[in-house]
């Protein structure tokens, strides 16, 4: 990582007087592999980028350029592309670099193991769709089952004397399995997220696809309206990542979220507290060079917190500070305030929960989740699939129903929030089970 150090603070002496520069370099390697019905691999894909981001800072004007070129040239170059973007620009004065900090405590997550080799990868994938094939008739096929590596070293630089360097690893592996059924089809995935492969059961990876299918399959059941609404960890983590949008400070500072003007008051049930914690799985810099942190943004159901960036801090004014929450989804865009790590604090042991609970309503999926929740509005207006449980076991699916509320009138049902957190495939979000009253779904 000392090249991309050196190569990242080579670029600010191409600053002329009374500009400021900040640099993010990035080196990634990433692993693909995909596999369909009869454990056939289908792709393998290895890839490697290297891509520097500039932000250029003059007379309250902001400009950005990046390059997947590395030449000092092409480096010289994309400086004076920034350099031109920000005379273009509107004043934006509370757009401003940020000041170096001290190091973060922690380091954040643990340091992956050496690599595997891509035999490894591929015959991983191969047993997870070879065992899920096998474990239950009423499973015909396999959509796909894949493996995906990433790591990624990073670097920020700035002339205001920011430096800051970590490597960010990650691994996931998921097969989605499809179920036949007279009364139709059903499909759900097994998921595992982490960094060391080796530690992955591809048996019970396999089994948790194959239950998860298996339990939406069979002649629907009326679904009795008083009983209470148990939430699946990825359903929880498609409304909380929405909910983590809306309490970002550009959200709330232009007044685009449920919650804007809401601070200090009850959005959500006393059971609900909620932080952004961006210490464990985010590495220990955002992607302005800012130490992360643990965030409350609901505590005991109060609006306590919001999450920014050095720009948004600056524009919220009432001294907010950058909780190290600028992201960048590559070298090639300006950081912007998101969720790192989303958690509800639990309350109660998973089991325990179910026992004092009974009967329920467990919801398994949203259909239409990715535009039927509205982090601007807060509306929700999306399909609920799920099954009944009936003394502790599966009783067969319900009928699918609309869930139509609120993300405010969501937290405020929630009963219940167990301790079998989990990350959610595609969001920022550590997610658990919970328990809800009867009127969600009413």
């Amino acid at each position: 990582m000392g090249d991309l150090s050196d190569l990242a603070t080579s670029v600010l002496d191409f600053a002329s007087a009374g500009e400021e520069l900040e640099v993010y370099a990035v080196h990634t390697v990433a692993t693909t592999v995909q596999a369909g019905a009869g454990a056939t691999i289908r792709l393998v894909d290895c890839a490697e980028t290297r891509g520097i981001g500039i932000r250029l800072f003059h007379d309250q004007r902001v400009g950005y350029a990046s390059t997947g070129d590395l030449r000092r040239e092409a480096l010289e170059a994309s400086v004076a592309r920034a350099r031109a973007n920000a005379r273009a620009s509107d004043p934006d004065p509370p757009n401003l670099p940020p000041d170096p900090q001290p190091a973060p405590l922690i380091g954040g997550p643990s340091r992956p193991p050496s690599p595997r080799p891509l035999a490894d990868k591929i015959a991983l994938v191969a047993e997870v769709t070879a065992a899920a094939e096998a474990i239950d008739p009423r499973v015909t096929a396999i959509d796909t089952a894949e493996y995906h590596d990433e790591r990624r070293d990073i670097v920020v630089a700035s002339t205001r004397g920011v430096r800051a360097q970590h490597e960010l690893s990650w691994c996931t592996v998921w097969v989605e399995t499809l179920g036949d059924h007279p009364a139709g089809r059903a499909s759900d995935l097994g998921y595992w997220a982490g960094l060391d492969p080796g530690t992955v059961d591809p048996e019970a990876l396999a089994r948790e696809a194959v239950s998860r299918t298996v339990r939406l399959l069979g002649e629907p059941r009326r679904r009795p309206p008083d009983l209470p609404v148990l939430l699946d960890y990825t359903v929880v983590g498609d409304l909380l990542a929405a909910v983590g949008r809306a309490c970002t400070g550009g959200a709330l500072g232009n007044r685009r979220s449920p919650f804007a003007g809401w601070h200090g008051t009850p959005v959500a049930s006393p059971t609900v507290t909620l932080i952004d914690d961006g210490t464990q799985r985010s590495g220990p810099y955002d992607d302005e060079g800012t130490p992360r942190r643990r965030t409350e943004l609901i505590t005991g159901g109060v609006l306590t917190g919001a999450l920014h960036s050095t720009a948004t801090a600056h524009a919220m004014g009432d001294g907010s500070s950058s909780t190290g929450n600028a992201r960048r989804l590559t070298h090639r865009s300006a950081p912007r305030a998101a969720p790192a790590d989303l958690q509800l604090e639990p309350t109660s042991h998973h089991d325990q929960m179910l026992i004092n609970i009974g009967d329920a309503v467990v919801v398994q999926q949203l259909t239409g989740a990715g535009s039927g929740i509205n982090p601007v509005t807060g509306r929700i207006n999306v399909g609920a699939v799920g099954w009944l449980l009936r003394d502790g076991q599966p009783v067969g699916p319900v009928p699918t129903t609309s869930l139509t509320t609120d993300l405010l009138a969501f937290l405020q049902t929630v009963t219940h929030v167990a301790d079998d957190g989990r990350p959610v495939p595609e969001h920022p979000v550590t997610a658990a089970t919970l328990a809800c009253d009867p009127e969600l779904l009413s």
